[in-house]
């Protein structure tokens, strides 16, 4: 198994890269235009494609994940620059005990078990932050995770087409310290990702023991 990682920085005078940063369907697009051709009927999951937009005092940039080398020469030309590096080393030395930062952007929404209006039984809406940090402590373990610090940030998100009262994709950001409790179980959620809406930049989660450069 061989991981990637591509580091895009959005051009911000580039009206695909401004857009794309507002999109998540759009983003979806430019992402797998990094991995053309795939000979499957799910090539996101094909390529091992995981995706993330991290926006920090440098400003926004594009996190992407593969299992095959992308071709970054296919974005669009002035769309931003871009570096890549091969990252399954990193993943290879996680050992139990290890402490890491860790970094996951996660789909926030939950299913309605009975009616509360605005909203019906079975719908998916966005949860509280309290609700979002609830269930990342709940499902981190269960991915070879203890949770040593933590902070959440929650993520404006676009609104349904169809209704203005339905939040597509809500997303929050879960960062801080973590204590690497099974390995392989984490070393999986890496690849796998977590979490619903992969395809809309949520569940890549990364891991650095702490004595990396965040």
């Amino acid at each position: 198994m061989t991981l990637w990682l591509t580091r895009i920085t959005p051009n911000l005078r580039h009206q695909r890269s401004r857009a794309d940063l507002h999109n998540a369907v759009g983003m979806h697009r430019t992402v797998m235009s990094l991995f053309p051709d795939q000979p499957s009927d799910q090539p996101r999951r094909h390529a091992g494609v995981l995706f993330r937009l991290d926006n920090d005092a440098a400003g926004p940039q594009i996190l992407v994940q593969s299992q095959i080398e992308p071709a970054p020469e296919n974005l669009v030309e002035d769309y931003g620059t871009h570096e890549c590096r091969e990252i399954t080393p990193l993943i290879e030395q996680l050992r139990p005990g290890v402490v890491v930062h860790y970094r996951i952007v996660a789909c926030s929404s939950k299913r309605l078990a009975r009616d509360q209006p605005p909203y019906r039984k079975g719908q998916r809406i966005a949860r509280t932050e309290a609700e979002a940090l609830a269930w990342w402590e709940l499902r981190a373990p269960e991915h070879g995770l203890t949770l040593n610090q933590t902070q959440t940030t929650m993520i404006t998100a676009e609104r349904s087409a169809r209704s203005q009262d339905t939040i597509r994709h809500p997303r929050t950001r879960f960062q801080g310290i973590a204590t690497i409790t099974d390995a392989e179980i984490a070393r999986q959620a890496v690849l796998r990702g977590i979490g619903r809406g992969k395809a809309y930049g949520c569940g890549l989660l990364s891991l650095a023991p702490v004595r990396s450069p965040w």
